[in-house]
């Protein structure tokens, strides 16, 4: 099981990996600009769900929140299908190496999506999705999008790509090209968008094994734990309410 537990973790170090490697231009040449595309923040957000996730897999600790780890799976997800849908098809041999060998948009639009789906459907716990989730999952995007906006007002010529002079990443929010009478369409649009993916995820989520397909957790370290928080829901009882003897209380069966 131990073994488990490594191999699971060094899955989730290496999404981390891939996710903060494909934006490492940004960082590693100073292009802090290039955070202002929404791939780079979700690569960003993906790398630290998911660095959590490793070491407390590692350690045992608490995980991140189940709705966090579904707003960076829906978040990659559309970077993806965004990606090789609406964007124009990279020039692999013009772009910027990650690691010094491979191009920063197949690791933040192919491979990271793809190892994050992988490790939503054998290793991570399911059952945890509240319907509510993918209601709020696409708010983002319109905090991102009045970023951008004020950004643009404020620094007309503050380009997003190295020696560019143009602030918005994407042409689909240009609105010096498409006009502000389009934007309400393209964003009803994306938060359809966002719900229908949100809602396939939630039901995925529902309809996968509670435990994760590969298990990390035996059934007696299960037993241990429900055993701990019920000693622990017992002293708090014999703290609050010291007259009540409970002391032939017995943990060895669990409803």
């Amino acid at each position: 099981m131990r073994k488990r537990k490594i191999f699971i973790s060094l899955f989730e170090f290496l999404i981390v990996l891939c996710a903060w490697g494909g934006i490492s231009q940004s960082y590693c040449q100073g292009q802090w600009e290039e955070l202002c595309y929404f791939t780079y923040q979700t690569n960003f957000l993906v790398g630290v769900v998911y660095l959590w996730s490793a070491i407390a897999t590692l350690t045992g600790k608490r995980r991140p929140w189940p709705w966090l780890r579904g707003l960076a799976l829906v978040f990659i997800f559309v970077t993806g299908l965004v990606a090789n849908t609406i964007l124009p098809a990279p020039n692999y041999a013009t772009e910027y190496r990650a690691y010094g060998f491979i191009p920063n948009t197949l690791l933040v639009h192919i491979t990271v999506p793809l190892l994050c789906l992988i490790n939503f459907i054998l290793f991570e716990r399911h059952k945890h999705y509240k319907w509510w989730f993918p209601l709020t999952w696409p708010l983002y995007i319109y905090v991102w999008f009045d970023f951008i906006v004020i950004r643009a007002d404020i620094f007309p010529h503050a380009g997003v790509d190295p020696g560019s002079h143009n602030p918005w990443p994407y042409w689909f929010i240009n609105v010096n090209k498409v006009g502000w009478a389009s934007i309400p369409r393209t964003f009803l649009l994306f938060t359809i968008f966002f719900l229908i993916l949100g809602y396939i995820l939630f039901t995925a989520d529902h309809f996968l094994p509670r435990t994760a397909v590969v298990k990390t957790t035996t059934e007696e370290e299960i037993i241990q734990y429900l055993q701990t928080r019920k000693m622990k829901k017992i002293q708090k009882i014999a703290t609050s309410f010291p007259q009540i003897d409970l002391s032939d209380c017995s943990f060895n069966e669990i409803k």
